[in-house]
């Protein structure tokens, strides 16, 4: 019986030889934990670099957009007024053409500037 222990220790005893020799073997191209987080620590800081430079960019077309958005609302505003201004004079001529006589009324469509019609010099 002493053999049989013997031999099942040593054969136990190779296989946990084999499994040590499989794990360093195997082991030789895996990258620590250590290595690992080194990597995503310079990944990420490459990436906030990069990103820091996207933002300054949109940063400043956002503002370019901002100033060309203000100019447009001025023109807008302006061309608002003038609208409002020459409604307010075609209204005043229609009120003005309202009140006319017949002569007036001809004279104002035709174009006629005189004294008067009837009365000749």
């Amino acid at each position: 019986m002493k053999m049989g222990r013997r031999y099942v220790l040593s054969l136990a005893v190779a296989f946990l030889l084999g499994l040590a020799g499989m794990y360093l073997y195997l082991d030789q191209g895996t990258v620590y934990p250590s290595d690992r987080v080194e990597n995503d620590i310079r990944e990420a800081k490459q990436r906030n670099d990069t990103l820091t430079k996207e933002n300054q960019r949109l940063g400043i077309l956002v503002d370019q957009l901002h100033a060309r958005s203000d100019s447009l609302l001025n023109i807008v505003q302006n061309n608002r007024k003038e609208l409002i201004e020459l409604e307010n004079e075609r209204n005043e001529k229609i009120r003005a053409i309202g009140t006319y006589g017949h002569m007036e009324l001809y004279r104002f469509f035709t174009g006629f500037e005189t004294d008067s019609i009837h009365n000749r010099d």
